[in-house]
């Protein structure tokens, strides 16, 4: 289980320009954008990209009501997102150049908003981010001749006199099977995606009052299954050419959707991979998707439905903005205050005696080193065994999937 991160290197830093640069536009037309109601707590802002391009800024007005924002801007060079600024006027998020990359500082984020393609963030990703009503600022600094071509954000809201987080919620699933092998193929196992797994998601969901509802089964033609049953872990984004299979097929943009693969050709031992967080409704290109390998798991014939059940939430988790609860070198954290934390001074190195297991000290911390105790049994930890089962999702992860705008009122 391991994401990939959507930050660019912005390596050309002497073409930056000052997010302050260029001649500015009122800010009337830069902070009062298009809107369309998609559902009743979900609405889309379409911005005029050519007034951002002038000004290097926009701004998100939030509501008394509304509760979370995602923002995706598309881009044709290097783009760093610098600021944001809530309402009262204090920074949530800088970043700025050091050196060849960029530097993220925030108490809510690890990691800077930057691409070359895409750029994807999400508020608020942890409950300590408190959203007030007023004018969120959005700052950036972008490389010369580059330029914004897109500029959304989907807004959601809480329901009409209730609380998200006292609400029972859904969410749906697309799942397009790319793997050759005809038993993934087979009618079985597409019973089983939709029996097994998804009472097994549950499983970790349900304490939380949010259910996986639909899951849709795809089968790729021929064609599809050659050219994607094996793609490359590097480089793999919401944007990848395997995504838009998704869009050929019709299915809901207004639902997770997840490409089961043979193996990831560059790295066969990781078993997903996805934006974090992902991009929705994203008309223009039907490009939006993360993925999973059965490889890794169909090695483990007692316990494959229920780890690669995990794998598939663990990613899908990334795609609505969560991250790993500890990374792989045990210094780097999620920002969620009731998650464990298996921090390499501490655990790097330590026998686990229940299990049996040596520790190495080796600048990793491994899931038997960490155990339960340093959040090994948490399905967003950087990796994951069976020897944790079951793995557990905690009310604060939840309340940030509640926000995210595919998940939404149960019928």
């Amino acid at each position: 289980m391991k994401k990939i991160c959507k930050v660019a290197v912005i390596a050309l830093a002497i073409h930056l320009l000052q997010s302050c640069g260029g001649s500015r536009s009122p800010a009337s037309d830069v902070t009062n954008p298009t809107s369309r109601q998609i559902n009743p707590l979900l609405r889309e802002l379409s911005y005029q990209v050519d007034l951002i391009n002038l000004s290097n800024e926009f701004s998100v007005e939030m509501g008394s009501n509304d509760i979370s924002m995602l923002i995706n801007l598309k881009v044709t060079d290097d783009v760093l997102i610098t600021e944001i600024i809530d309402p009262s006027g204090k920074a949530l998020y800088t970043a700025s150049l050091s050196g060849e990359g960029v530097t993220a500082n925030s108490d809510f984020y690890n990691e800077a908003m930057a691409g070359g393609e895409s750029i994807t963030g999400f508020l608020p990703p942890t409950p300590s981010m408190k959203l007030e009503a007023g004018s969120y600022r959005f700052k950036i600094m972008k490389t010369e001749g580059a330029k914004l071509t897109q500029a959304r954000v989907l807004v959601k809201s809480r329901p009409a006199n209730g609380d998200i987080d006292l609400a029972d919620l859904e969410v749906d699933l697309n799942i397009l099977i790319t793997d050759k092998d005809p038993a993934y193929r087979s009618q079985a196992f597409q019973n089983r995606l939709r029996a097994s797994y998804k009472t097994r998601i549950n499983s970790m969901l349900s304490p939380h009052r949010i259910t996986l509802d639909k899951v849709n089964v795809y089968l790729a033609n021929d064609a599809e299954t050659s050219a994607f049953s094996a793609i490359n872990f590097d480089g793999f984004g919401d944007d990848s050419e395997a995504c838009r299979v998704f869009g050929q097929r019709g299915a809901s943009d207004m639902a997770l959707n997840l490409l089961f693969i043979e193996r990831f050709a560059d790295s066969p031992s990781n078993a997903g991979a996805s934006p974090v967080p992902g991009v929705i409704l994203d008309a223009a290109s039907n490009a939006t998707c993360f993925a999973v390998a059965r490889v890794p798991y169909s090695i483990l014939p007692e316990n494959e439905h229920t780890m690669q059940a995990a794998n598939i939430l663990h990613e899908a988790m990334h795609f609505m903005s969560a991250v790993h609860t500890t990374e792989e070198n045990g210094a780097i954290f999620d920002k969620i205050a009731d998650t464990l934390e298996c921090s390499a001074a501490i655990y790097d190195g330590r026998n686990n005696e229940s299990f049996n297991q040596p520790g190495i000290k080796d600048g990793i911390v491994t899931d038997h080193e960490c155990s339960f105790e340093g959040g090994a049994n948490n399905v967003l930890f950087y990796a994951g065994h069976p020897d944790f089962l079951p793995f557990s999702v905690t009310p604060d992860q939840a309340w940030v999937l509640k926000r995210h705008p595919l998940v939404r009122l149960a019928d």
